[in-house]
């Protein structure tokens, strides 16, 4: 007789921890914000780097209160989005480790700190200029929408995020008051596309496509986005390579842009190599603030690019 197969495991329960106080409280409320995640936000500042007005201390103090007004409705959003999938957070193996799902943070002070956050951030994007402002509002109301449908829909929810990068970079534009070049949005199209679909491919890796986290897992599988994946990649670092040979670019910054290219595949090569042979890619942000190479490309690229504009704004 064949022996019995053994029953299996039960899903860990969800225990809620007792309530953060005093400063205990104000960490996990910290923690509640992600500030980690406002890495993101640096996208704004790519015009002020490519418009060659990086040394303009009036534009690039507006550039960096863009900065700051993204932060404050990503967190915002976050809080949100946190309220809307407690129960669900809970039976992650990860987030329920989130201060609002862990129960460190009560909700009421959570939603009441996501509306001062909403009316900053919002006030200081009008007040920096109307078009930034609807630049803002229109990233506020696709992050909600994102929050309340588009996650679950396979597909839009990778394309809305990466939407989410292309406005961090025209609301930067438009917050400096400089026009953006067509090249650095698909390059940030593509870019965005790449790490939303290795997210969707290590959240599978890890939780599988039964839904019971995220309903859009569902609708993948891991054969599906390796090809998305390696298509992304291929366009991100050939948009990226156009951009550095137009002759406008060349124009602008001389000929040598275009050694940064190696620089770029790099990154990217680095980026999947973390997501294929060790499972990571969950959080973009996680990936690249715990990994020492892609912190020293992100440094080395971000160096070559200063000095190759600036450099070549001094001999005009």
């Amino acid at each position: 007789m064949s022996r019995p197969s053994p029953p299996p495991p039960e899903r860990e329960t969800w225990v809620p921890v007792e309530r953060a106080q005093g400063l205990a409280l104000m960490r996990a409320t910290v923690r509640q914000l992600r500030p980690n995640q406002w890495l993101k936000n640096v996208f704004c500042l790519a015009p002020l780097v490519f418009s060659k007005t990086i040394l303009d201390l009036a534009r690039a103090e507006r550039a960096f209160l863009a900065l700051a007004s993204f932060s404050l409705l990503a967190s915002a959003v976050y809080i949100f989005n946190d309220w809307k999938d407690l129960e669900k957070d809970r039976q992650h193996p990860k987030k329920r480790k989130r201060p609002m799902a862990a129960g460190l943070v009560p909700v009421p002070l959570a939603t009441t700190l996501a509306v001062a956050l909403l009316g900053g951030g919002l006030a200081l994007a009008f007040i920096l200029s109307r078009p930034f402002g609807f630049v803002v509002t229109t990233y506020l109301v696709l992050n909600l929408g994102y929050t309340l449908r588009l996650k679950n829909v396979p597909l839009i929810d990778i394309f809305v995020i990466a939407l989410g990068f292309v406005l961090r970079v025209l609301g930067g534009g438009f917050a400096i008051r400089v026009e953006v070049s067509p090249w650095i949005l698909l390059c940030t199209i593509f870019l965005a596309l790449f790490l939303g679909a290795n997210k969707r491919r290590a959240e599978i890796a890890e939780l599988g496509t039964d839904g019971t986290t995220r309903a859009a897992l569902a609708g993948y599988n891991l054969h599906f986005l390796d090809h998305i994946v390696t298509a992304l990649a291929s366009l991100a670092i050939l948009s990226y390579a156009l951009y550095c040979k137009d002759p406008g670019t060349v124009r602008r910054f001389g000929p040598h842009l275009v050694f940064t290219i190696p620089v770029v595949m790099f990154g990217i090569f680095r980026y999947l190599l973390l997501v294929w042979r060790d499972g990571k890619g969950s959080s973009p942000t996680d990936v690249v603030m715990g990994d020492r190479g892609l912190q020293v490309c992100a440094l080395l690229w971000g160096a070559s690019v200063l000095a190759v504009v600036y450099l070549h704004q001094v001999s005009d």
